[in-house]
């Protein structure tokens, strides 16, 4: 499960999110994907409270 820490705009989720999706299809590991996603969408928005409060829980 992929949760977040705190509110986040929903136009940064999104991108966040969809470059998620984008990254499992190459990358069957969870913690892996979300990190090359929160990288590419950190190089989109570098301010951290735009990428920084997903995490994922649960089985990876």
């Amino acid at each position: 499960m992929l949760v977040s820490l705190w509110a986040v705009n929903d136009g940064s989720t999104n991108v966040l999110m969809s470059e998620f999706y984008r990254q499992l299809k190459t990358e069957p590991n969870k913690s892996k994907a979300l990190c090359q996603a929160m990288l590419k969408t950190k190089a989109r928005q570098p301010n951290p409270i735009d990428w920084a409060a997903f995490t994922l829980m649960g089985e990876n």
